[in-house]
């Protein structure tokens, strides 16, 4: 007799783990990338450098002089967008919030051949995030 208590309480049980666990696995993993706007330049050409971060609370705007040097590095500007959406289905509630932030530099390369900006360390909500590095062929 006492089993079968237990056996009718395990669906209950498993709907309230869903109920805890599943907005946790909803909640989107931080990360940070970045991209540039062409790969192949001529030595003293500008091109743009962003750094993007994904789903942070904070973030600081990283010194890419001090971790970048075969660039001249000028900051452009950082922006940060949120969006939330909200969807109900059968009375069920569900929501998705996402922030970005975008760092733009000017990079103008000083030398040619294969120049490397190296993965760079981003402050992100009291942790360190790494980026990937970008090789750039640099012509004369």
């Amino acid at each position: 007799m006492r089993i079968t208590r237990h056996i009718h309480s395990l669906p209950c049980i498993a709907f309230v783990l869903l109920g805890v666990l599943l907005p946790l696995a909803a909640q989107a993993q931080i990360s940070a990338n970045v991209a540039v706007s062409k790969q192949q330049v001529v030595v003293g050409e500008p091109f743009l450098f962003r750094i993007q971060v994904n789903n942070a609370k904070s973030v600081e705007t990283p010194d890419l002089g001090a971790q970048v040097s075969d660039f001249i590095v000028e900051f452009m500007n950082a922006n940060q967008n949120e969006s939330s959406q909200i969807t109900i289905v059968n009375g069920r509630r569900t929501q998705t919030s996402t922030r970005e932030y975008m760092m733009d530099f000017q990079l103008t390369a000083l030398r040619e051949g294969t120049v490397v900006i190296p993965a760079l360390d981003v402050q992100v909500d009291g942790q360190t995030l790494r980026t990937k590095a970008v090789p750039m062929q640099v012509s004369a």
